[in-house]
């Protein structure tokens, strides 16, 4: 991360453009594949260690219940898109296909909404595998138009903690970001 906030805040780079990553990978690597047996439930844990760009993760033809989001444990609640912002934790159950001899792509997607240029080179998807049948092929990834992940927000603590209803002091911050043009946005 040093060396790229010094590429980021620099007057080589006057107009503040974002570090774009170099690839996309899941568990450090691509072709990532994941073993399960037929009916057991599997707890992942999900985290995108990624210094800038938000990621969407999804099992295709499986559901995923979400069970915990950046330490505090939630009461479940299922999904079949997620999104996590950088460096943003996920838990989440999936339970393997009963009889399946088929094996399912998980795939990662980066948000490239938030590039301000995107490399001519840049594959922005990662794909792995739930292998049900090691001798059975790993198919495609199907194409996705448009992600809709979950709203975060209907999530509940499994503690059952409120939020707080009204607070004692109340700080308004206002932000611009200003392009100066001189690396030092």
């Amino acid at each position: 991360m040093p060396s790229l906030i010094a590429s980021f805040i620099n007057v080589e780079n006057p107009t503040g453009a974002e570090p774009v990553p170099n690839a996309a990978l899941m568990n450090d690597t691509h072709n990532f594949t994941v073993g399960v047996e037929a009916g057991k439930t599997y707890l992942f844990r999900l985290a995108n260690v990624g210094a800038f760009a938000g990621q969407y993760f999804w099992i295709e033809g499986h559901e995923l219940k979400v069970v915990e989001v950046d330490g505090v444990f939630t009461e479940g609640i299922a999904t079949d898109l997620i999104y996590l912002s950088a460096a943003q934790r996920y838990s989440f159950l999936v339970t393997a296909k009963n009889g399946s001899e088929t094996n399912f792509p998980m795939m990662a997607s980066m948000d490239t909404d938030l590039f301000d240029s995107i490399p001519d080179d840049l594959n922005w998807n990662v794909t792995g595998w739930l292998v049900y049948d090691k001798a059975a092929t790993l198919p495609a990834a199907a194409e996705v138009e448009e992600f809709d992940p979950f709203d975060d927000f209907a999530l509940v603590p499994l503690d059952g903690q409120e939020l707080f209803e009204t607070a004692d002091y109340t700080i308004t911050l206002d932000l611009s970001m200003i392009n100066l043009n001189d690396g030092a946005n």
